[in-house]
């Protein structure tokens, strides 16, 4: 299942944790301004700064947003 998680605050960092801790692996991440994760854990996932390019180009089954 692909998931994009709207927004990279606390919140939204918790429910990437989560997801990664229960073995999700397809997440893309959208955000509207530089994140203030360390870069190590926003490496590896796709991150895109327009909502309507992110849901099209990467057609998410899930939507996180927080």
């Amino acid at each position: 299942m692909k998931f994009l998680i709207a927004g990279l605050g606390s919140i939204g960092r918790r429910h990437m944790r989560n997801l990664i801790a229960l073995g999700e692996k397809d997440i893309v991440l959208y955000r509207t301004r530089k994140s203030t994760m360390p870069e190590e854990e926003l490496a590896g996932f796709p991150q895109e700064t327009d909502l309507h390019t992110a849901l099209e180009k990467h057609k998410p089954d899930a939507v996180i947003v927080s």
